[in-house]
């Protein structure tokens, strides 16, 4: 019984989380028609910046993965030089999926931008 409502406290709290961490937006454009363009401009810097930020995240899962590789392999030589097995593998020592979490904050680039276009962003 002490799990069950562990279990239901526990999901209550990572879904009030999720509104936190995600908002989520709504757009009400301006009323001109020069928004338009003003908007459809914003809509490309936010493309290209996920863009660059998907090539920053994977350059760093890149060298996260060879850092973990030279430090494997520098592992593996330390036992075979002490006669030790080797009880470890390379993901062991591949932090890149934790390391490389880099925040993109091109929704707040878009907004601002949009705003700025005349049109109004509302979170709920």
């Amino acid at each position: 019984m002490k799990y069950y409502f562990l279990a239901i406290f526990t999901l209550l709290f990572l879904t009030s989380c999720n509104s936190v961490c995600h908002p989520r937006y709504s757009y009400a454009p301006a009323p001109t028609g020069m928004a338009e363009m003003c908007i459809a401009k914003c809509y490309q810097k936010k493309t290209h910046c996920e863009h660059l930020c998907d090539i920053q995240k994977e350059h760093c899962k890149i060298q996260k993965r060879i850092d973990a590789s030279f430090r494997y392999e520098n592992y593996k030589e330390q036992l075979l030089a002490r006669n030790i097995p080797n009880r470890k593998f390379l993901t062991n020592f591949d932090d890149s999926a934790c390391a490389c979490k880099i925040p993109c904050l091109c929704v707040n680039t878009y907004n601002l931008c949009y705003t700025e276009c005349g049109g109004t962003v509302l979170t709920s």
